[in-house]
């Protein structure tokens, strides 16, 4: 039996579809070990996640960083402006002119959060100036975030103008 040339590219063709299901099955087989290993991992981060939260509730729960949320409900306005003027008198340098931007918000990753800022200039020697900073930042407002700066040395002082920014939960 002698077959045409339409009937073998017919046969070569039914050939490359029965090549290309066994592929994919092959590969989608492939796929659901993998799915089923993410899901193990998953189900393991999901339970962690599950116990820190019940940790967190329980009522003998000392840790702050499991009861208190990161970001606060309220933009610290004036938690904020008070933290960055008792840091400064503390540390020991002037402070020049400051200036408090309204509630602005700002995109991070997938979220908006609201913001508080503060711009400010300070001048001092660069110890008091490090001193600020560590101030600033161990204050117990736990998401400030110095931006902005620029530091300009005058005659074994230094200038440093910045912004602090507070970030809050978004409303």
């Amino acid at each position: 039996m002698k077959l045409t040339i339409f009937q073998r590219v017919l046969a070569a063709l039914g050939f490359a579809v029965l090549a290309a299901c066994a592929l994919l099955i092959y590969l989608y087989l492939g796929d659901q070990g993998r799915k089923a290993a993410l899901a193990a991992r998953l189900a393991s981060y999901q339970a962690t996640a599950t116990a820190l939260e019940t940790a967190a509730r329980a009522p003998g729960a000392n840790d702050p960083l499991l009861r208190v949320p990161a970001f606060p409900r309220d933009p610290p306005e004036l938690d904020l402006s008070t933290l960055v003027l008792t840091s400064a008198a503390a540390s020991g340098v002037s402070v020049g002119p400051v200036q408090t931007s309204p509630i602005g918000t700002e995109k991070i990753g997938s979220g908006t959060y609201r913001t508080v800022t503060v711009s400010l200039t300070i001048t001092g020697t660069l110890p008091q100036i490090l001193n600020f900073f560590d101030r600033v930042e161990q204050g117990g407002l736990r998401t400030v975030v110095f931006d902005n700066i620029r530091l300009t040395p005058e005659q074994g002082r230094y200038t440093a103008q910045l912004e602090v920014i507070a970030y809050a939960q978004p409303e």
